[in-house]
């Protein structure tokens, strides 16, 4: 028989081991219209962009995007099933999407920077978007 210290001990474990379970869990967000705040650095990355979206040196325009880099995956919670708005698991990059090439300005001392972005998110669907989930910004800050 199981003596009631060892059942306690085993009681004890068991809800840290939830815990920590919990934890490493991704935090999971919802696509636009809802808004969302992430924590990351933002870094600027040059891909390939028209005609083919394969290669600078073969001749290919570079575009320059910025992402937000989490230091943590996140996940996205599918909207409607069949749309594009599907489910997605460890993102660790979203690229920024501004309203204006001024932001690129208004922003640009951010650059490298820990920030919190607070936007809506919604999926790739042109070759101009270089993650599968990209964040429409409406605020950057510096995070602490």
């Amino acid at each position: 028989m199981i003596g009631f210290s060892r059942v306690m001990r085993i009681l004890i474990f068991v809800a840290c081991l939830g815990q920590t379970w919990a934890q490493s869990k991704p935090a999971c967000y919802d696509y636009e219209p809802v808004e969302v705040k992430l924590t990351g650095t933002i870094i600027s990355r040059t891909f390939p962009g028209p005609p083919n979206y394969e290669s600078i040196r073969e001749g290919d325009e570079p575009e320059t995007y910025w992402l937000l880099r989490m230091p943590k995956a996140v996940c996205v919670n599918s909207r409607e099933p069949g749309d594009i708005y599907e489910a997605k698991t460890n993102i660790h990059r979203i690229q920024l999407v501004f309203s204006s090439e001024a932001a690129y300005k208004t922003y640009g001392r951010l650059l490298g920077k820990r920030v919190r972005a607070t936007g809506t998110l919604y999926a790739r669907f042109t070759g101009h978007h270089k993650t599968p989930v990209l964040l429409t910004v409406s605020s950057l800050e510096r995070a602490e």
